[in-house]
Formats: C-alpha cells, structure tokens, sequence
C-alpha cells in the first residue's frame, strides 16, 4: 500500500531554496528581488546596489560545551546561510550542552535564518540540550515571538543574561 502512495512521489528538500530577497534602489525607488550570485543591479536603471558586499563573519566560542556563535553582520547571501548551516550541523555532531546564536547586526530573521534555528532547536531538544537566541533588537525578538520560537527557545537581550542563565545548567 505504501509503494502505491508514494510511486511517482517526488519530495522535495526545503533546504534547497533560497529565501527571496527584496531591495530598493536607492535611485530611483523600484523594488526588485535579489539575486541568488548576490550581484544585484536594479532592474529599472541598472543601478549596482550599495548593500554590504562582505562576506558573513561567523564567530564560534566553545564554552564547556554551550557553544556561541556570534554572527557579526547580517546574513544576506546564500552562500551565508549555507556556511552557518554547515557550522550548526558539525557543532550538533559534537553533542553540545547548548547552541546559542547571537545576532548582532540583524535587523530581522529571515525564513532560512528562522529554518536553521527551528531545525536546531528540534535535533538538540532530542537529547535535552537547549537553543539561546542573544540579540537586543527588538525587531529580530518580535520575529521569534510572531511565530512562537519564544516558547521552543530560549531568547536572551544580551551576553549577560546569556552567561547567567549557562551557569544555572
């Protein structure tokens, strides 16, 4: 029975598409999406767009095994968020006692960052590790609060509040 529901299925791995990007020329206002190269000219007056060209700097501090990573620009590329999702799965091989994620430059969570997270908070909770989001925007909060990430994770305004609640573990 199973065979005959599933013959000709094709399922497809969510991880292998890209969140879309929406960027607004600076000179003449259009809106337009990004492109997944992260060259990105507008496509009304081919202007370049100014956004941050650097690639995403990924810090890892390992801390009697409550890993940190603190993501110091924002995540924009493709090839980011592939980078951080190769870092997180290496970090899960090695049974952390948590994984925390610190935001400082992002001004929101997109659905891959927000993806990587639930992902991460669903493979740690099987074997009674928490997941820490340390960001002091509250745009970035809100996002994990619309979607009730808040009650599955543990969400942190800053390193301090971080750090204590690590040391009651």
């Amino acid at each position: 029975m199973k065979d005959q529901l599933t013959e000709g299925l094709q399922l497809k791995n969510e991880d292998q598409f890209p969140t879309v990007r929406f960027l607004k020329c600076p000179k003449c206002a259009q809106i337009f999406t990004a492109s997944l190269s992260g060259s990105d000219h507008c496509p009304k007056c081919n202007s370049a767009f100014d956004g941050p060209e650097q690639e995403t700097v990924l810090l890892v501090e390992n801390h009697n095994g409550h890993v940190l990573i603190s993501i110091q620009t924002s995540i924009l590329r493709i090839a980011d968020q592939q980078n951080l999702k190769q870092q997180v799965d290496k970090i899960i091989s090695e049974s952390p006692k948590s994984i925390a994620f610190e935001f400082r430059s992002a001004a929101y969570l997109d659905s891959a960052l927000m993806n990587i997270l639930v992902r991460t908070t669903h493979e740690l909770s099987q074997v009674g590790a928490v997941v820490y989001v340390i960001s002091s925007n509250p745009q970035v909060i809100d996002g994990l609060n619309s979607v009730n990430l808040d009650q599955v994770l543990k969400v942190c305004t800053g390193q301090a509040q971080y750090q204590q609640l690590i040391s009651m573990q």
